[in-house]
C-alpha cells in the first residue's frame, strides 16, 4: 500500500476528530512531497452514477457505494476541502428546479466553452454535467450571497473531470465559498486584490521583467493575470499540470497559485522580453496563457516563498477569504 493511500484509508476511517485532522495534516505533508500517483483522472468520473441513482443507492441503505469509484485524487480532494458526508436527495431537489430563472442564460454562455477543443475533456464531461452543477449552486444561495460569475465554469469543470457529479457539486461549493469566497463576490474584489497582489511578488522576485512589462509593455496585472488567478490557473493548460497544481493548492493553500503563476512568468521572461515575440504579446494581453509544466513550476516555485516578506505571504494567504479570513 502506498503512502498516500494510507493516509486516506486512515482519514476515512478516523474515530475521532483529532486522528481525522492528524491524517489530512500527513496527506497535505504526502501531496506536497510526493504527489498523487499518476491515473486515469477522468476515468472514474466518465463512469458515475447519474444524481439520482446515488439518491436511489442512498435509499436503498448503500450510502457508501459511491466511494467505489473515486480516485485517489478525488478522495483527496474532498477530504482537503471537507466534504465527508453528501446529500443526494439535497442534490436532486436542486436539480429538479431546473434552470435559475436569471442565470441560466449567463451560464449557458460559458459551460460550451469550457475547455474546448481539449478532448480528454470533452470525452469524460459533458456540457449538461457542468450547466446542471452551476445552476444547483445558484439555486442555493441569495443572489447577495453568491451569484453565478464567469470563470466558475473552469473551475467546476476540473471537479468533474476528477470525481462524479455528487461530489463535485459539494467539493465546488465548498471550494467557492470557503477558500475563496471573495473572489466570486460582486464586484471581483478579491481576484483584483490578487492581481494588485502578484504586482508585489513579481516585483520581489523579478524587478526587471515586472518594471519591463509595466513600463515598456504597458501591461496590467489586472487584465494578464485575472483569469489565472480567479480560476486558480484552470485557464492554463494543459489539464494534467492544473490536476498537479490543484494537488498543491488544496494540500497548501491556494494563495500559491499567484506565487506559481508569477514564478511562471519568470521562466518565460526571455520570450516575454523579447519584443519580436508574438506569443508573449498574447500572454500579456490576456488574449492567451502560456502552458504550465506543474512539476517544473513547483521546483521552481517552493523555493520563491522563503525570498518573499513575511508580510506579504500573510496577505497572500488572506486575500481569497476576504471578511472570512
Amino acid at each position: 500500500m502506498d503512502r498516500i493511500e494510507r493516509a486516506l484509508e486512515l482519514a476515512e476511517t478516523a474515530k475521532t476528530p483529532e486522528d481525522a485532522e492528524a491524517s489530512v495534516q500527513e496527506l497535505r505533508r504526502l501531496l506536497v512531497v510526493y504527489g498523487v500517483a499518476e491515473e486515469d483522472a477522468g476515468a472514474a468520473a466518465k463512469l458515475q452514477p447519474t444524481p439520482q441513482q446515488e439518491s436511489q443507492q442512498k435509499s436503498r441503505g448503500n450510502p457508501a457505494g459511491q466511494e467505489q469509484h473515486l480516485s485517489q485524487r478525488a478522495r483527496a480532494w474532498k477530504l482537503l476541502l471537507g466534504v465527508r458526508k453528501l446529500d443526494a436527495e439535497h442534490y436532486v431537489e436542486l436539480v429538479r428546479r431546473g434552470e435559475h430563472p436569471r442565470l441560466g442564460a449567463k451560464i449557458r454562455n460559458d459551460t460550451f466553452r469550457t475547455f474546448k477543443n481539449c478532448k480528454a475533456f470533452e470525452d469524460v464531461v459533458p456540457e449538461a454535467r457542468i450547466v446542471r452543477v452551476l445552476n444547483a449552486f445558484v439555486h442555493s444561495y441569495r443572489q447577495d450571497e453568491f451569484t453565478y460569475v464567469q470563470g466558475m465554469n473552469v473551475i467546476c469543470g476540473v471537479l468533474l473531470y476528477v470525481m462524479p457529479e455528487l461530489d463535485a457539486f459539494f467539493c465546488f461549493d465548498a471550494l467557492i465559498t470557503k477558500l475563496v469566497p471573495a473572489y466570486m463576490s460582486k464586484n471581483l474584489d478579491g481576484v483584483s486584490e490578487g492581481c494588485a497582489l502578484f504586482e508585489e511578488c513579481l516585483r520581489a522576485l523579478d524587478p526587471q521583467l515586472a518594471d519591463y512589462l509595466i513600463d515598456k509593455m504597458r501591461a496590467s496585472t489586472q487584465v494578464y493575470a485575472f483569469a489565472p488567478i480567479m480560476t486558480l490557473s484552470a485557464c492554463c493548460p494543459p489539464l494534467d499540470s492544473i490536476l498537479h497544481l490543484w494537488d498543491i493548492y488544496f494540500a497548501a493553500g491556494v494563495h500559491l497559485n499567484i506565487i506559481f503563476y508569477a514564478s511562471q512568468m519568470m521562466l518565460l521572461r526571455y520570450e516575454l522580453m523579447d519584443e519580436t515575440n508574438e506569443m508573449a504579446k498574447q500572454y500579456v494581453s490576456g488574449r492567451d496563457f502560456p502552458q504550465m509544466d506543474a512539476s517544473r513550476l513547483i521546483a521552481v516555485a517552493f523555493p520563491f516563498l522563503f525570498k518573499l516578506d513575511p508580510d506579504l505571504v500573510k496577505r497572500l494567504r488572506a486575500h481569497a477569504r476576504g471578511n472570512q479570513a
